[in-house]
């Protein structure tokens, strides 16, 4: 297994970490590796939007996007009590 050599500043940051969150640097690097690896496997997850990306032109995409915008419906209410 090779060593993981990590620098100066890095270590600090780690060390100043463990500090604030009072808890081991173990701690704090198996954190940001969880963190890291749940955001790369959200990314991988499929959006089913994707399916229509380079299907439209701009100005289609463009026209769609003012379409939607124009039929929300307000949250804001005026309510006389």
């Amino acid at each position: 297994m090779a060593h993981l050599v990590l620098d100066s500043k890095l270590i600090n940051t780690i060390s100043s970490l463990a500090v604030k969150l009072k808890t081991s640097k173990a701690e704090i690097v198996k954190r940001a590796v969880d963190n890291y690896a749940e955001g790369i496997n959200k990314n991988n997850k499929k959006n089913p939007l994707m399916a229509y990306a380079g299907i439209l032109t701009e100005d289609e995409a463009e026209e769609i996007l003012n379409s939607i915008y124009r039929s929300r419906k307000s949250k804001n209410m005026d309510y006389r009590l």
